[in-house]
């Protein structure tokens, strides 16, 4: 079981919201990362060096510069095999990408996510927050979109992890 988190970006800078995200994942298991976007380099780099990520993917490519759902979820979805989750940010970019790719791998979306039972069980809340649901999924591939307030930020270290180049 690997974990794979989508990392959240502006093609310059990781979003702390990434940090929240992958600590959320390595609640789960095993997590590598993947950087979709156009001269996002520095975003690999400033990636490989948070602590507990196995490996960072990156496929840099102007067709991924402005997020697009449909070209970021297409890619994602051909890439996801070997992966039992994938994780995004609970922003715009995760809100709008996340459900494209729940369509197109048949799974549904477990959205705003604020804590990890188990691997299959997740709290999120409903009603505007005035209840906490439980949800339990059986999906082959979960998609979630994290809460970033509800997970302190993975820790940054010095040490680097292999970036892989992807097409």
């Amino acid at each position: 079981m690997k974990i794979l988190v989508i990392a959240d970006h502006d093609n310059k800078s990781l979003n702390k919201s990434t940090l929240s995200t992958i600590k959320a994942a390595l609640e789960i298991g095993p997590t590598e990362v993947l950087v979709l976007g156009s001269k996002c380099i520095t975003v690999a780099d400033a990636a490989s060096k948070i602590q507990g990520i196995n490996k960072i993917y990156i496929n840099d490519s102007e067709y991924y510069e402005n997020f697009l759902s449909e070209n970021c979820a297409k890619f994602i979805a051909e890439f996801s095999n070997g992966f039992s989750h994938i994780l995004f940010s609970n922003n715009a970019t995760g809100k709008n990408i996340a459900p494209r790719l729940a369509g197109l791998l048949d799974s549904m979306i477990i959205s705003d996510v604020i804590e990890i039972i188990d691997t299959n069980t997740f709290k999120r809340p409903i009603y505007a927050g005035n209840a906490i649901a439980t949800c339990e999924s059986l999906d082959l591939i979960k998609i979630m979109t994290i809460r970033s307030t509800a997970f302190e930020e993975a820790a940054v270290g010095n040490t680097t992890v292999k970036i892989e180049k992807i097409k």
